[in-house]
């Protein structure tokens, strides 16, 4: 990895799956990738899989109740 700044994109996406095809387009229409995606309320459960080429992810689901959740999509070439 070269000395450039990291391209951090962060969203409160209020149900991922809701805005999923939102997000998607955004990431299509950028020109330079984000290095790291910060997602926040995503509302995912542990049973639901998510996965964005090229990314590592980490998530912290919420196990009871609706709402809350975040995931952070890491580039695969960043170690961390």
């Amino acid at each position: 990895m070269d000395d450039a700044p990291l391209v951090v994109f962060q969203w409160n996406c209020h149900r991922l799956h809701s805005y999923l095809n939102e997000l998607k387009q955004h990431l299509a229409d950028i020109e330079k990738p984000y290095d790291i995606i910060c997602l926040q309320e995503t509302g995912l459960k542990s049973s639901k899989n998510f996965h964005l080429p090229g990314y590592s992810t980490v998530r912290r689901d919420r196990q009871d109740g609706r709402g809350g959740g975040v995931m952070t999509l890491i580039k695969h070439s960043i170690s961390y």
